[in-house]
């Protein structure tokens, strides 16, 4: 989604991180009335509709978004409830946005109340965090402030968190409505290579090179596997992670492969002038293309931005398939959470770095991380899915996708 809505996102991951003190601090049931807990069908509708606005607009040069306050509480809403239970509401007010968010608590019929303000920054188009309530607890303004840098400059995202800042240029907050100004800069947002120091892009270049000598020695006859890129690729990542670091590696590594296998596909990553220049074979997994170009895509976000947001966004695309396109496939989702897992795996610590490095060098074929999901159903249509599975968080889609979890990550080469 359109960077000019990731201060919202930072709201929603604060609150996250707020959530396990505010169900000791902030648990409620002083007569407030609380706000609902699931979105309506019509109201997700119009977050989508909303969203997708935002979306497609992908022209260069100043883009202009006005919401009003019903609005920006049904879309803040409906992000918020891909991470986390809970009900939201926004008011707007001159040059201030406030932020009202209660957290069901299972235990009891009572909840947790957290309450954030936003004011409009003079000479800064960014929304300055200016007051934290957890309940009836006031957090003091300087904590507030300092902890609301340090979360920036502490993410792991950091540098997607200043491209999101960088692109806004202005910001008007009234009672009546919000309007962002920003300069679209979406290809940047899902392009790893863009934010690669010169060390790194050089390091990338390395593994393109190699990628380039095994797409140059593949028999032509034969179909190309994903794992004759993946296996020779981390195994150059694990003899140079013995003078740097695995995690970083492994990421390179990733980058390059998916650049090469999503190459002709606009809807994945973007790729990058040097890899162009190779020699191109369409990549496969069970003999499917697609099910290479959605893991090795699931993977590098997973391994570039976090796991969640590629999941979600494999979980969106197979929800719109199921609308307007070829149907929702558990096959295609299957790949995607595997793509997902195996990219935070490869980067979730030094750990983990290194375990994946030793096993994927003796992996014998795509077999060894890729479970065959040529058994799920695919080519649902949009009555059938909710005839069969409700939504994704009902209890059908759940069984399944708990069952397409659990054999992935019994996968070979996740075991110690």
């Amino acid at each position: 989604m359109k960077k000019t809505f990731n201060f919202i996102v930072f709201c929603i991951a604060t609150l996250l991180l707020l959530s396990v003190a505010g169900f000791f601090f902030a648990l409620s049931n002083n007569g407030d009335t609380p706000l609902p807990w699931e979105q309506n069908l019509p109201e997700k509708t119009h977050a989508e509709k909303i969203l997708h606005s935002i979306t497609s607009r992908q022209h260069q040069g100043l883009n202009t978004i006005v919401l009003n306050e019903h609005e920006l509480t049904v879309v803040t809403q409906y992000l918020f409830n891909l991470y986390h239970a809970g009900a939201v509401q926004v008011h707007l007010k001159q040059q201030q946005l406030d932020m009202r968010i209660q957290l069901p608590y299972v235990l009891t019929n009572q909840y947790a109340l957290i309450s954030l303000s936003f004011i409009q920054q003079k000479n800064n188009p960014l929304p300055l965090l200016d007051a934290l309530s957890i309940g009836n607890v006031k957090i003091p303004k300087n904590i507030v402030r300092f902890s609301y840098q340090q979360f920036i400059n502490a993410s792991t995202n950091n540098a997607y968190f200043k491209l999101a800042f960088h692109s806004l240029k202005k910001l008007d907050l009234s009672t009546e409505r919000m309007v962002l100004t920003y300069v679209s800069q979406f290809d940047s947002l899902f392009n790893p290579t863009a934010h690669l120091s010169t060390s790194e892009q050089k390091t990338l270049r390395l593994y393109q090179n190699k990628l380039n000598e095994i797409v140059q020695l593949h028999n032509q006859k034969w179909l190309l596997s994903l794992a004759e890129l993946l296996k020779p690729l981390f195994t150059m990542a694990q003899q140079r992670s013995s003078l740097t670091n695995p995690i970083v590696e492994n990421r390179l590594a990733i980058i390059a492969i998916n650049e090469y296998v999503n190459k002709n596909s606009s809807q994945f990553l973007f790729a990058t002038q040097a890899e162009k220049q190779l020699q191109h074979y369409t990549v496969f997994l069970y003999k499917r293309g697609d099910l290479a170009q959605h893991f090795i895509a699931s993977a590098s976000l997973s391994a570039t931005l976090n796991n969640h947001l590629s999941v979600t966004l494999g979980e969106q695309k197979e929800l719109r398939d199921a609308k307007m396109g070829s149907g929702f496939s558990f096959i295609d989702l299957a790949a995607d959470k595997a793509g997902s897992y195996f990219g935070e795996m490869a980067t979730l610590s030094l750990e983990t770095a290194q375990l994946i490095q030793k096993n994927m060098s003796a992996i014998n074929d795509y077999r060894d991380f890729m479970p065959d999901p040529r058994d799920l159903p695919e080519n649902i249509n949009h009555a059938d899915f909710l005839k069969n599975y409700g939504s994704v968080n009902a209890k059908n889609y759940k069984k399944l996708t708990t069952l397409i979890d659990q054999k992935i990550s019994s996968m070979p080469i996740y075991a110690k």
